[in-house]
């Protein structure tokens, strides 16, 4: 496929701009507003625990409230597409399946947490969290820690971590209220609210977002468009979300935190073969957390207690009508149910001149349970389709260690018991610092495994003789501060190698008449190597007034089972923004999104076949325009795909034309 005629001239543009930024650098550490070297800069994720993120030698990008409330309002895609080693796939409009992958692993390899606290679906065929669900807001910062992390976080961390961080009252009380609308027939409503006392923290926030949709289809995509025989339909969606967040510290060395977060995803979609206007689908995730932490020993030891459970319901319905009485559609409704549930204990020990040993054991449970009906409700039998459940017993450890007011190094383990799978994974790191000259270097190697998911396991495909997904992977890069930290800039260099990756397809493993009877089973055979490099460079054109971020990745992404490219992997995507602040109380942003070819496959219902097809590349700019009032409100206009390019995400999915949103907020 050739890109467009008429948007050769960005496309060429895209690369030579990101073209220069990567002769420059090659990899990326922190996000574009986000200075590479703040020896203070306090985060969580690499360390399991608070501390400074000079001591990390992890690749890490920070994304902060500010920047996802300015290009987030719809769903957390948007803003995660702009992160070095992060690519996102999404299916139609934004309540269209969104998946992310983290340096070119598959999507149940990179562990989505909210609050710490692994998400996702334990009925979903590989576990993957569907980033569509959340809503953008109340959040305080995203933490993506990238390369094999299993040693802290346990299975599924194979190619980072997510760790999506909501905020935490402060004692003086505040509120906010953004109120958007725009193309499509989008509609948006977030409002929150927080405070607290010296004992009591509270925050509060809840949103609502409805659009008319476009064609989950086929839209924007002139190769459909123009074949048509009739026009395409409409896919509207609803969402809704809340979350609450208390602590409460009745003394200085105790200190009690509450947590939920509920999400609820209405959608009409297609699937990649064609329209149809009777799907639908009803997606609901909650999680409730409870923490407790103690400081003992004068402060040098602090022990913590968290219990969590999530539980995520799915339906889906297909062909005919809509039953309002029982949110379900006919003639079959597909009832879907995953919980997952457990207890951690972690012990945080400071060691003084030796540094910080933190240790820990946790037990998790998950469980899945569909069920198959023919609509109406009570005129068929409802058969149980899935029921399985299975529990994993962990025990880590990590110590963290200062050579000097130079050099930090870290070496964790972890071992990981899902009968009858045991696996144990660790992982090393090290971070110099150069203070005379704004220099950080750092290195990490680790390990990182996945235990089968429910389905791959019990369901007519599953096999129990599955194992573990493995990998190994190390990174190493450095973060650079030029004048005065008027330029920074940030490069890492990255390779992976997986196996015993489990496919499917029919194979000696397939040893039952119903493997066979199904098409298949699922089976540990695959092996696949990433590797590349990423960029982030940020400067001051002119202090106070321009200031340009660009980000970049390079990557080669082999399945080496069969030579070829993993599909939706590009090897070449990258961001470039130029902000503008010289008017008074208004800042301009155009954003330009690049994402090089990628293999795909398209499915052929006439013939029942497959075939691998290539994506074209695209350019795609935004433009983001606020007016500062006062202190209070502030307008804004965004505007999505400024020149109407036309690209799929995913074969034969739609994507949005020219899209013009305008909000208004207001913070007191």
């Amino acid at each position: 496929m050739n890109v467009p005629e008429r948007h050769r001239a960005l496309v060429a543009g895209a690369i030579s701009l990101l073209s220069m930024t990567a002769l420059c650098s090659f990899s990326s550490e922190l996000h574009a507003e986000t200075p590479v070297l703040t020896g203070k800069e306090i985060v969580v994720t690499p360390f399991r625990t608070e501390m400074e993120i000079s001591r990390s030698g992890s690749a890490i990008t920070i994304i902060r409230a500010d920047e996802i409330q300015k290009w987030g309002a719809q769903t957390l895609a948007d803003v995660m597409r702009s992160v070095p080693g992060v690519s996102i796939t999404q299916n139609g409009g934004p309540a269209g399946l969104a998946t992310l992958r983290l340096r070119g692993a598959e999507a149940r390899h990179s562990m989505v947490m909210i609050d710490g606290i692994r998400i996702g679906d334990p009925a979903s065929t590989g576990g993957e969290f569907d980033f569509s669900a959340i809503a953008a807001n109340d959040i305080e910062r995203i933490e993506i820690l990238r390369g094999p992390q299993s040693a802290l976080y346990g299975s599924e961390a194979m190619g980072g971590v997510v760790n999506i961080i909501t905020r935490k009252g402060k004692r003086d009380p505040k509120a906010s209220l953004t109120m958007e609308g725009g193309s499509y027939g989008a509609r948006n409503v977030t409002a929150s609210v927080s405070g607290g006392t010296r004992d009591v923290d509270y925050a509060i926030s809840t949103s609502g977002f409805a659009n008319d949709g476009f064609s989950g289809y086929g839209h924007n995509i002139p190769r459909i468009t123009r074949n048509l025989a009739a026009p395409l339909e409409h896919d509207p969606a609803q969402k809704a979300s809340f979350s609450a967040r208390i602590g409460w510290q009745p003394q200085q060395d105790m200190r009690f935190d509450f947590g939920m977060i509920s999400m609820l995803n209405n959608n009409h979609y297609d699937l990649s073969s064609g329209d149809d206007p009777f799907n639908r689908t009803r997606n609901q995730t909650t999680q409730l957390w409870s923490k407790a932490t103690l400081d003992l020993l004068d402060g040098q030891l602090r022990s913590s207690a968290k219990v969590f459970a999530n539980r995520t319901d799915r339906h889906a319905g297909n062909v005919g009508y809509f039953d309002p009485n029982y949110m379900s559609y006919g003639p079959n409704s597909l009832d879907y149910r995953g919980d997952r549930y457990g207890i951690e204990l972690q012990n945080d020990l400071k060691l003084g001149s030796y540094g910080l040993l933190i240790f820990g054991v946790a037990s998790e449970a998950e469980t899945a349970f569909s069920t198959n009906q023919a609509l109406p409700r009570g005129s068929s039998i409802r058969y149980v389709t899935g029921d399985a459940s299975q529990s994993t017993q962990s025990a880590y450890v990590m110590h963290q260690l200062p050579l000097g007011e130079r050099l930090s190094v870290s070496l964790g383990g972890r071992i990981d018991y899902t009968d009858p799978n045991r696996f144990a994974t660790w992982r090393a790191t090290a971070a110099y610092a150069i203070n005379e000259t704004g220099t950080k270097l750092r290195s990490s190697i680790g390990t990182g495994a996945k235990s089968p998911s429910l389905y791959q396991r019990f369901s007519e495909y599953g096999s129990l003789a599955l194992r573990p997904e493995d990998n190994i992977g190390f990174d190493i890069g450095f973060d650079q501060d030029f004048l005065d930290k008027r330029v920074q800039w940030s490069l890492t260099a990255f390779e992976t190698r997986y196996q015993n990756l489990i496919n499917f397809g029919t194979n000696g493993s397939c040893t039952t008449t119903q493997n066979i009877n199904f098409g298949g089973c699922y089976f540990n055979v695959d092996q696949a190597r990433t590797r590349g490099v990423e960029q982030t460079l940020v400067f001051a054109l002119v202090p106070d007034l321009w200031r340009v971020k660009t980000s970049y990745t390079f990557m080669l992404a082999e399945d080496q089972s069969t030579h070829t490219a993993l599909l939706r992997r590009p090897q070449h995507q990258g961001m470039a923004s130029l902000v503008y602040l010289g008017f008074d109380r208004i800042e301009i942003e155009p954003r330009l999104t690049f994402v090089g070819h990628r293999a795909d496959i398209y499915w052929d219902d006439a013939t029942s076949t497959s075939t691998r097809v290539a994506l074209a590349p695209y350019a795609k700019l935004d433009l983001l325009a606020s007016y500062k009032f006062d202190d209070t409100y502030m307008a804004y206009i965004r505007t999505e795909n400024l020149t109407n390019a036309h690209y799929e995400d995913n074969r034969g999915f739609g994507t949005a034309g020219r899209s013009v949103y305008v909000g208004l907020r207001a913070t007191w």
